[in-house]
C-alpha cells in the first residue's frame, strides 16, 4: 500500500490508513504522532486486527 498517496486512500477507504511503525519524521513514528492532537493533548487510537475482523 502506498501510505503517501492520501487522496487515493481517501477515495478507496473514505479515510487514511497508516502503519503504526511508519516514520513521520526523523524521531517520530506514526503511533506516537497520532497519540497527540495539534495542541499536544493526549488522544486515543483504535486498533483493528484485520486478520480476525469480519464486516
Amino acid at each position: 500500500m502506498n501510505y503517501y498517496d492520501s487522496a487515493a486512500q481517501k477515495a478507496k477507504y473514505k479515510g487514511e490508513i497508516y502503519s503504526s511503525d511508519q516514520p513521520v519524521d526523523e524521531s517520530t513514528i506514526s503511533i506516537e504522532f497520532f497519540q497527540r492532537d495539534r495542541k499536544q493533548n493526549r488522544k486515543g487510537i483504535v486498533a483493528i486486527n484485520l486478520l480476525e475482523w469480519e464486516p
